[in-house]
């Protein structure tokens, strides 16, 4: 995840190094917040192989992450509207995987950098990819390098997503001249 990260991380510097952050108001920041308060122990609880992952899980993934999408939406206005559709694009593209994978992120196992250790049931909205696997190119494919911290499998829609991310803290931390 660290490269992931990185990206994000280095936007932000700059971006305090501009002089800190705009006001900004985001439109239906209670939904993104409650949607991602749910995914957080969705995707990280040790519930591994129980009915809960079979059942709420997909589901759960599909509706959150769904929400998240509409917020990036509703919010793809002004300076930040370009980074805010590319944030949404890396979304819509895991999602769409999502669903057609009947809730679950596809993971190409075969491609894992080898320090990765943690079982596929501990990681909850991923499953191993396999010849019934739809859109398998936009599901975990990228492997991070294993010298990296934390190193993993990535999706081309994380990439954009992160991408997207530091685009749009660059985009909401420019300073704008007035009178010019």
């Amino acid at each position: 995840m660290f490269l992931l990260a990185a990206p994000v991380l280095f936007a932000a510097a700059i971006g305090l190094a501009r002089g800190g952050w705009p006001e900004l108001r985001i439109h239906w920041w209670p939904i993104a917040l409650i949607a991602l308060a749910i995914q957080v122990p969705l995707y990280t609880l040790p519930i591994g192989d129980s009915p809960f992952r079979d059942v709420v899980g997909p589901a759960g993934t599909i509706i959150t992450t769904a929400l998240i999408l509409l917020v990036l939406l509703r919010n793809a206005t002004g300076n930040v509207r370009l980074a805010t559709l590319a944030v949404a694009s890396g979304v819509a593209l895991n999602l769409l995987v999502i669903v057609a994978n009947g809730g679950f992120m596809p993971r190409d196992e075969a491609r894992a950098p080898r320090a990765i250790t943690h079982p596929l049931s501990a990681i909850n909205n991923t499953t191993a990819a396999n010849s019934d696997t739809r859109l398998a190119w936009l599901g975990d494919t990228l492997a991070q390098p294993a010298w990296l911290p934390q190193a993993d499998l990535i999706s081309p829609g994380d990439v954009l997503l992160s991408l997207g991310a530091a685009a749009w803290l660059l985009a909401a931390t420019r300073r704008r001249t007035v009178g010019a």
